[in-house]
């Protein structure tokens, strides 16, 4: 049986009217007491029936990663929304690859709020993030006419650093009127091409062949760093919850170990830490 067929199937359920008059009377669903290996099923079908975005909330990295991980199954384009795996109040700051699942969900809520699927942590959505990620990005498009100095400075206040050759991401690299970068929430880096102080050319490539693949009529550039830059100015944040289109549906997985989890976080922080949010 297609996947479609099992949930056209199911969607036919008369267990389906209960569960459609429960989400119209709120935007909370906890998942008590049910099968972890039937969860990632449920918010597939819930994403079916509810039409609205999603954020399904677990008690840790684990269960997260378990959570995402077979939820993809069903929905492809289900995104990660992880917390930082070092305290904000630590000198060490968090890792790309972190941020970069971080900012791809804040930029799925600029175009297209209504499709998100996502799986957070208690301990993600105890941590602020950018008031605003829209404000901070810098676009860039075709025809554009570009001080290459200008356009460097701002990829450097964004967060990028400055190497030889871009490789990971948050690289940036220049030679002549070219400027490649690789944004944190692309898969592929990308190549600015100059004729004078004109956008020639937005293409992203291989960073081992140095082969092109897309052509970009325009690139809206997300920063090379989240927690770094916010503390320049903590007050330019919010919690992601504040970011969410008014009708998201939180999924609540085992609330009770939500509760507990998010006491465990809470005795870990300082208090005044600007960067915290209550449970």
């Amino acid at each position: 049986m297609t996947q479609d067929k099992l949930f056209e199937s199911v969607l036919g359920s008369p267990s389906i009217p209960p569960i459609r008059r429960r989400l119209d009377a709120g935007g909370f669903l906890s998942l008590n007491s049910l099968a972890d290996a039937g969860k990632p099923f449920v918010v597939a079908l819930l994403s079916r029936i509810a039409q609205r975005p999603i954020v399904v909330i677990t008690d840790g990295l684990k269960s997260q990663e378990a959570f995402f991980n077979d939820l993809q199954t069903f929905l492809p384009s289900a995104q990660f929304y992880p917390a930082w795996e070092t305290l904000p109040h630590e000198d060490q700051l968090p890792a790309a690859d972190t941020i970069a699942d971080r900012l791809k969900v804040l930029s799925s809520l600029i175009p297209h709020p209504s499709s998100l699927i996502a799986v957070a942590s208690v301990q993600a959505l105890m941590q602020r993030t950018f008031s605003s990620l829209d404000s901070r990005r810098l676009t860039v498009a075709l025809g554009d006419r570009l001080d290459l100095q200008d356009f460097t400075d701002k990829l450097a206040e964004l967060g990028y650093r400055v190497e030889f050759q871009v490789n990971e991401r948050g690289d940036m690299a220049v030679r002549g009127g070219i400027v490649d970068f690789f944004p944190l929430d692309c898969d592929w880096p990308v190549r600015v091409e100059l004729a004078g102080d004109e956008v020639e050319s937005i293409r992203t490539f291989d960073p081992v062949s140095q082969q092109s693949r897309d052509k970009l009529p325009t690139l809206a550039i997300a920063p090379a760093g989240e927690l770094g830059l916010l503390k320049r100015d903590p007050t330019q944040t919010t919690p992601l919850v504040d970011l969410l289109p008014a009708d998201t549906l939180l999924v609540l997985d085992e609330p009770d170990n939500l509760l507990l989890a998010a006491d465990q976080y809470a005795r870990q922080i300082p208090a005044g830490d600007p960067f915290y949010v209550p449970w």
